[in-house]
């Protein structure tokens, strides 16, 4: 099994931690059922596996509501 990822929603919410990143935008898109590309179902599932894998009980569920939210794509 992978390692655990030392993330904290805290870190997620701080915009200077997600420079660089379309996080924010493709979870937002997602959540209000915008259609998504293919590259960006990719990167959504991306953020929902590395969430997953958090040491932290809330990022881990961030995760795995990214990956129920996909499902209902």
């Amino acid at each position: 099994m992978p390692d655990e990822v030392s993330l904290t929603l805290r870190r997620i919410r701080d915009s200077r931690n997600l420079v660089g990143t379309n996080f924010r935008d493709l979870y937002v898109r997602l959540m209000t059922s915008q259609v998504l590309s293919d590259v960006e179902h990719t990167d959504v599932l991306r953020f929902g596996i590395f969430m997953s894998r958090s040491s932290d009980d809330a990022v881990r569920r961030l995760g795995y509501r990214i990956f129920l939210q996909y499902g209902e794509v």
